[in-house]
């Protein structure tokens, strides 16, 4: 993934504050990506893992530069088309559908 991502991107989670969103969040911390911020609505003004956690994608992306994101969001509460494709001009989007993670 060098090609889509590299030391500049700047990560963006939504949902940060689930359980799934804190999970990866704290993996890609560990290995060294830069997670600027989080989107959980209803949260915003608060900090979760030492990042600030935002209400929206727009207020996010206005006061960090996000330009990357990661989706952790079960499908029953995203809204349909934002979730469809990623914001002009952003470097990648990814969303995970399932949760299926193994604890094995």
């Amino acid at each position: 993934m060098s090609i889509l991502l590299n030391r500049e991107s700047r990560v963006l989670v939504q949902g940060m504050t689930g359980s799934e969103g804190t999970f990866h969040t704290q993996q890609m911390l560990e290995f060294g990506t830069q997670v600027v911020a989080g989107v959980s609505p209803g949260k915003g003004g608060s900090r979760h893992l030492g990042l600030p956690v935002f209400d929206s994608v727009a207020e996010a992306v206005g006061a960090t530069g996000a330009n990357v994101a990661g989706v952790f969001v079960p499908r029953h509460s995203r809204p349909t088309p934002s979730w469809r494709a990623p914001p002009r001009g952003w470097t990648w989007w990814s969303a995970s559908p399932n949760w299926s993670r193994s604890t094995t």
